[in-house]
C-alpha cells in the first residue's frame, strides 16, 4: 500500500517575523516568545476564532526588562510606541529582549488582523520554529 501524503503550507519564521514587523513597525520575534520556544511547527487557522485567548492575554506589562509576565492584547502592542534606533541612538539589548520576549501580541490575533488587512490568504499554516 503506497504512502500516504498531503501538502500542507509552511511559513519560515523570519518570514513571518518580517511580514508582522514591516506591517506593524513594532519589534517582533516568534521565537523568542513564550520563554523562547523549542524547535517546532507551529499549527495556525486563518481565520481563527481568537477571542477567547485574547481575552486572557494582559493589558500592561510594566516596561522593566525581565517580566514574569508574557503576552499582551492585540490593542495594547498596537498602542505603545517602540523606541526608534538611530544613527545616534543604539537600542541596547535590554529594549529588544522586552518586546521578543513579553511584549508581544496572541498568535491568533495577529494572524486574524494580518487576514482582515488582506496579507494572508484563509487558511492552514505552519510556522517553521528553527533557529
Amino acid at each position: 500500500m503506497p504512502l500516504k501524503t498531503k501538502q500542507i503550507t509552511v511559513v519560515e519564521m523570519c518570514d513571518w517575523d518580517d511580514l508582522v514587523i514591516k506591517t506593524y513597525s513594532r519589534p517582533y520575534n516568534i521565537q523568542q516568545q513564550e520563554e523562547c520556544r523549542d524547535r517546532q511547527m507551529i499549527l495556525i487557522s486563518v481565520p481563527c476564532a481568537f477571542e477567547e485567548e485574547e481575552r486572557y492575554m494582559h493589558n500592561d506589562i510594566p516596561d522593566i526588562g525581565y517580566s514574569e509576565y508574557f503576552g499582551v492584547k492585540f490593542n495594547e502592542w498596537l498602542k505603545r510606541v517602540p523606541a526608534k534606533e538611530t544613527k545616534n541612538v543604539r537600542i541596547n539589548q535590554d529594549r529588544r529582549i522586552f518586546w521578543h520576549r513579553h511584549f508581544y501580541p496572541n498568535l491568533n490575533t495577529l494572524a486574524n488582523a494580518l487576514y482582515l488587512e488582506g496579507l494572508i490568504e484563509a487558511g492552514t499554516y505552519y510556522i517553521n520554529i528553527d533557529w
